[in-house]
């Protein structure tokens, strides 16, 4: 993993948010406030923050992405909320962790107990548009709840006619307007048909042939992958295959998945242009950039995701560009997550949050006035999870369904192996300073501090940080069920479903 660019401070003392600026402006004899902005939020699928340079990342991947990192702020530490893209999805629009909102598999969806993100804005004014290349984005699941207009772009990597038509009549109403753009093109399957226009791999035929090689052994002939596998950073854990006896395999691999981000970084380069040549004025447009999860590339023996919550898997981009209120080139060391977003957005269109998000504003962090400490926690389901305190990390599993004993009022979490025969997890420690990859596990070194984070997590529990430990949550079925044969076979591309 690629170290990122060193930060670059602030200025303190800049305006926050709409009521701050209805302040100045009072002070100034002005009565009315000001005009919410307009929203962009743009989310990248399958894509880990050390594969763009704006990251570290020696390849020219991300042009466009790393102009908008120019532009305005960067988190060096944000983290998924999940794992794979549904989850973190519904965290993204609800501001609730997994476990709370109970969107953990592929049987449940959003439905109107929600306060949704476009619902809320949509309520204060806003128009609201969204274009989605994953299924797992779009209406079976909810997600068009809010929305004027949710289109499906297909797996492409450019916009066709008909969807750019529709992008600049929604850019041509009157209002405020919030626009989602959700892009696929990292994804696997890293299909073939784009290895004859790989910008990241050998030139030549052999170059072709090699890389549609290591896509069939990569998708098709990988063994299963056991998640509770113990496996370490050179990438000879338990998962690998003899199809990785070649030392060159994963030079063609890595550099199909580069290609899949530069042509996402493609596509948002044209919806960006789209924007700018309209009558909207993008400078007075609150652009926000993230990711869903990353992707391991045998770092730890495997390729994926949605089996991990290391950082390969759960450390994603966040970039926020608003002239208005923060200057260009700046960078945050604090760990944040993908329910801050929501909240984020919320203060800055002027729109009370829900008193039970989980989220926090993060406007104050990206000016050095440090606010509410955002919660840096990502869940694998109801099993699994990462707790990021500052300078430290633990990872762990629990050993009850919703992963908080509420009777004791404690983590209800997995043992280590051999205590009373329970065949459970062992709670990692990592040091983040000077081990960012989180390699080398502390916890029998530092036993500790493993308590003592565990006990500080806990009370975050029941101070509620978040909401794991909340069975009585109502859990919405799927709107669409059975899923379309369309739906079906899309995500069966993706390889979710069989």
């Amino acid at each position: 993993m690629s170290t990122p660019p060193p930060p670059r401070m602030r200025r303190p003392g800049r305006p926050l948010g709409l009521l701050a600026c209805c302040l100045q402006l009072a002070a100034c004899g002005f009565s009315a406030p000001p005009a919410p902005p307009d929203i962009l939020l743009i989310s990248l699928d399958t894509v880990r923050a050390d594969h763009l340079g704006c990251y570290g990342a020696p390849r020219a991947t991300s042009p466009n992405i790393d102009a908008l990192a120019a532009q305005g702020v960067a988190f060096d530490h944000f983290f998924s909320s999940s794992d794979w893209t549904l989850p973190t999805h519904a965290s993204l629009f609800t501001g609730l962790y997994p476990t709370t909102h109970g969107i953990i598999d592929n049987r449940a969806a959003l439905c109107e107990s929600f306060d949704l993100l476009p619902v809320l804005l949509q309520r204060h004014g806003y128009s609201t548009f969204g274009l989605y290349q994953n299924d797992y984005v779009g209406p079976e699941f909810g997600f068009d709840l809010g929305f004027e207009r949710l289109t499906h772009i297909g797996q492409r990597e450019e916009l066709s006619t008909p969807i750019q038509m529709l992008l600049r009549i929604h850019l041509e109403s009157s209002g405020p307007l919030f626009t989602f753009v959700h892009i696929n093109l990292a994804h696997a399957p890293y299909g073939p048909a784009r290895a004859n226009e790989a910008a990241f791999l050998p030139r030549g035929l052999d170059g072709v042939e090699r890389a549609e090689l290591a896509i069939r052994r990569v998708n098709r002939e990988a063994p299963a992958l056991d998640p509770a596998a113990a496996r370490d950073c050179n990438g000879l854990g338990p998962s690998s295959g003899a199809w990785l006896s070649a030392p060159d395999s994963m030079v063609y691999v890595e550099g199909l998945y580069d290609t899949g981000i530069w042509a996402a970084d493609r596509l948002l380069g044209e919806i960006l242009a789209l924007y700018r040549a309209s009558s909207r004025s993008f400078d007075q447009t609150v652009v926000v950039l993230t990711a869903d999860h990353g992707e391991e590339l045998m770092d730890r023996g495997a390729i994926g995701h949605s089996h991990s919550l290391y950082p390969e898997v759960t450390r994603v981009p966040a970039i926020f560009r608003y002239p208005p209120l923060l200057e260009p080139g700046g960078r945050v060391g604090v760990r944040a997550t993908t329910v801050d977003i929501f909240a984020t957005l919320l203060a800055v269109a002027g729109v009370a949050a829900p008193a039970s998000i989980h989220g926090v504003d993060l406007m104050p962090w990206m000016h050095d006035e440090p606010g509410q400490r955002p919660v840096a926690h990502t869940e694998h389901g109801r099993a699994r999870f990462a707790y990021h305190a500052g300078r430290y990390s633990i990872y762990g599993g629990y050993s009850a369904p919703w992963g908080f004993d509420r009777h004791r009022g404690e983590l209800a979490l997995l043992p280590p192996p051999g205590c009373d025969g329970h065949p459970g997890d062992v709670i990692e420690l990592y040091d983040s300073r000077i081990d960012p990859e989180h390699c080398l596990n502390l916890a029998a070194e530092q036993p500790a501090r493993v308590v003592a984070l565990v006990e500080e997590l806990s009370d975050r529990m029941l101070a509620g940080a978040f909401g794991i430990g909340s069975p009585e949550i109502e859990i919405c079925e799927l709107r669409g069920a059975p899923l379309s044969t369309q739906v079906q076979a899309n995500l069966e591309a993706l390889g979710y479903v069989e």
